[in-house]
């Protein structure tokens, strides 16, 4: 699902309306996918109760900070070289994040990683 208002193919309600009428009054849902902005978290509202921004937060680390404080005009949306030098990234995501398409590229850190002391039950490693 590549967008929070993604719907299946034989639907025109997204998933979150689908699933939210299946939902216990206490449950709360949460969507993510595709949140870059403060018009995008307002609108993402709209269907959840919880929004997450992730790839927006990995590219600026004040993301939320800046929706709630109404400084869409100080979002960073696209992740620059220099940009990605002045932020202060959990070690190691530096070297996953993918400037060219703003997405991490967890592909490119895992093959790095020795999985060969790791525990194979069915096709799952744990």
């Amino acid at each position: 699902m590549p967008d929070y208002k993604s719907k299946p193919k034989d639907s025109n309600k997204t998933f979150a309306q689908l699933v939210r009428p299946v939902m216990g009054q206490d449950t709360k849902l949460i969507i993510v996918g595709n949140v870059m902005n403060q018009a995008d978290a307002e609108d993402a509202l709209n269907y959840t109760d919880l929004v997450t921004a992730g790839r927006a937060q990995i590219i600026n680390a004040s993301f939320s900070a800046k929706v709630v404080a109404g400084e869409d005009d100080k979002i960073i949306k696209k992740m620059s070289a220099q940009e990605e030098e002045s932020q202060v990234l959990t070690p190691g995501l530096r070297e996953v994040m993918d400037i060219n398409t703003n997405r991490p590229n967890w592909g490119k850190k895992l093959k790095e990683v020795d999985c060969s002391k790791a525990i194979k039950v069915g096709e799952y490693f744990y």
